[in-house]
């Protein structure tokens, strides 16, 4: 188990929080490690999925394989929120994934392979 309290974790959460900002254009002093990606930082679809893909080739994941992009990605649907009540609850799930965090992220990257969390 990596600790968050380690210079390595903090070092690592600097580098994951600088990849963000210019990988997504987001403010680099609002980036903390429970920052949400999908939620947190706006961004949703093909987007969400490129910044993953980016972040496993930028961090050296050796399996980027087994991340699950159907539960950590959204569609781009508009009125995302509005819609969650009209859907059923498996379609509820589809529109709301899991989140991820960047201390998820920087967890991920220190150990170099993705695990859910």
């Amino acid at each position: 188990m990596i600790h968050s309290n380690t210079p390595e974790y903090e070092h690592m959460l600097t580098m994951l929080k600088d990849f963000i900002a210019v990988e997504l254009g987001v403010d680099r002093a609002a980036l903390t490690a429970e920052t949400r990606i999908e939620d947190d930082v706006s961004i949703a679809g093909l987007d969400t999925y490129i910044f993953y893909e980016n972040y496993f080739s930028t961090f050296g994941i050796s399996n980027p394989n087994d991340f699950p992009v159907d539960e950590y990605v959204t569609s781009e649907i508009p009125l995302r929120h509005l819609l969650l009540g009209i859907f059923s609850k498996n379609e509820h799930q589809k529109l709301h994934p899991k989140h991820t965090t960047l201390g998820h992220l920087t967890r991920v990257a220190l150990m170099k392979k993705w695990f859910n969390p």
